[in-house]
């Protein structure tokens, strides 16, 4: 297999529902507990940590850069920070441009 061969290593799910709209969770908070929970599903520690690029897709939010406000909630400063444009298969193509940039871009 090539090294560079794009692996994904954990995965996780953070939902919020909810009783009343006093129990709604900044989308930050969600995000930060769902990288938490995936880094946890890797089975290794401290991967965050490594990490070069932190990655979000567009929601509905006044965030002016999600990905560097996550970023710097789980420690990867100096990771680059990219956000996606809002629509329905955004999901999709951060997987591929990530994908395509781990494969190509070393």
């Amino acid at each position: 297999m090539n090294p560079r061969t794009p692996v994904l290593v954990g995965a996780a799910q953070v939902l919020n529902r909810l009783e009343g709209l006093e129990d709604a969770k900044e989308p930050l908070e969600m995000m930060t507990a769902a990288i938490l929970l995936a880094e946890k599903d890797t089975g290794v520690g401290n991967v965050l940590a490594q990490a070069q690029s932190v990655r979000v897709v567009r929601g509905m939010w006044g965030y002016e850069n999600p990905a560097k406000l996550l970023a710097e909630r789980i420690g990867t400063v100096g990771a680059e920070s990219i956000g996606t444009l809002i629509g329905g298969n955004q999901n999709q193509v951060v997987i591929n441009e990530t994908a395509s940039a781990i494969l190509h871009e070393g």
